[in-house]
Order: structure tokens, then sequence, then C-alpha cells
């Protein structure tokens, strides 16, 4: 699973980025499949096709044979969750991972569901650093 971003960098000097917008894409190497799960509908395609050279790069770094060929997926609004308003973007890719990784299905939330998503990740995260479980990087 890869976060994306689409957002670009003003030339203001500031370091501020415009038009910030996340997407999840995800790489199935067994069968050579990326796939891109944008609730919002408008990140370009070309992202898969950055990926995929990459990894048509390290199959031939590692001499790995059929690396050539990746399937690229973007996924319709009919398969995916619709994201309606502009702030979500970042919770809807959180839903869809944890969707797949979950083997649920990904259309199992909506719009209409992403407070109560916000919230249970909230109580999630503070349960798991205030308990003092949190991730070990050791």
């Amino acid at each position: 699973m890869i976060p994306v971003n689409t957002g670009e960098l003003n030339q203001d000097g500031t370091g501020s980025i415009q038009g910030v917008h996340w997407s999840l894409m995800v790489v199935e190497p067994r069968t050579k499949v990326i796939r891109l799960y944008d609730p919002r509908h408008d990140t370009p395609s070309a992202y898969m096709e950055i990926v995929a050279d990459f990894l048509r790069y390290q199959w031939q770094q590692e001499g790995l044979d059929g690396g050539e060929v990746w399937q690229q997926e973007y996924m319709t609004s009919n398969q995916i969750p619709r994201q309606t308003d502009t702030s979500s973007c970042g919770i809807f890719l959180c839903g869809i991972a944890d969707c797949l990784s979950g083997n649920m299905a990904v259309n199992s939330f909506g719009q209409r569901d992403i407070d109560e998503i916000r919230q249970a990740m909230e109580r999630l995260l503070r349960h798991v650093y205030l308990s003092g479980e949190g991730v070990n990087v050791e």
C-alpha cells in the first residue's frame, strides 16, 4: 500500500503545498497489478505509470523474470466510496486501507460515515499511545 499525495509545492518560497489530496495505490506483486483507489476520482493515472516504471526497474535489478508488464487499474466510483467534501480524503484513505487489509468490501462505507470513522480513529490512537502500547521502532 502506497499513500499518494497529489499536492504541488507553491513557488512562493513559503514551502506551503497547494491542492493537497490523498489517494491510495496498492501493488500486488504476485499478480503484477497496480490499483489506484481515489475517493474523489481526480488523481492522474500517470502516478500508476511512475510506480510501474519503478517496479520494472527493481525487477530488472533483482534479475527477476516477467516484471516488464504491470496491469494498471483505476478503481471506479461504483467500486469504492465517493468523497463529496474537500477535507476527508485522508480518512477515506485510512478507511480503504483498513477494508483492504481486513478483507472487507471497500465500498462498505461512505461520506456519511466519515465523522464516525474519524472519531473511532481518534479513540484508537488515544488508546494505543496513552496506554504506552505505542509503536516500538527499535
